[in-house]
């Protein structure tokens, strides 16, 4: 159960993404969005559909273990400000509510399964990055016949 959590969500993400990129005012209606015909609503949605395309991308392309959870996080903290900024945004009340209900859902899913992650106790697991190379400067040994 632990990496059903993480693609379920990052594919909800590609979904939702690529339909507000693709079909922004479908996307639109269907989150009761106003003004769902301008440019500007057209915009706006492609921007979130491509962040949405982004963060699930991040989830599923990671390898599983740390570098996935990395991804899980910077998802989490998306979909905690989202939550946040809805009820401070000007949208109707069933946009709103919406909004809240979607990006909420994201969080909460998202909070748990990082909490059911297995930890990283150790550091190497994280980066596992080779040495650089050194570069060899041939230093001229002084000479015996001088």
């Amino acid at each position: 159960m632990g990496e059903r959590i993480p693609i379920a969500l990052a594919t909800g993400r590609l979904a939702l993404g690529t339909g507000a990129w693709l079909a922004p005012t479908r996307s639109a209606r269907a989150l009761q969005l106003p003004s769902s015909g301008r440019p500007e609503s057209h915009y706006l949605l492609r921007i979130y559909g491509i962040r949405a395309i982004a963060l699930g991308l991040s989830t599923l392309l990671a390898p599983a273990g740390p570098q996935r959870g990395r991804a899980q996080r910077i998802g989490l903290l998306v979909d905690i400000a989202d939550t946040l900024a809805a009820p401070a945004s000007r949208l109707a009340s069933p946009a709103r509510q919406l909004s809240q209900l979607l990006t909420g859902t994201y969080a909460t899913l998202g909070a748990l399964a990082l909490a059911r992650s297995p930890r990283v106790t150790d550091i190497t697991q994280v980066t596992k990055r080779p040495a650089p190379p050194t570069a060899s400067i041939p230093i001229d040994e002084p000479s015996a016949n001088v």
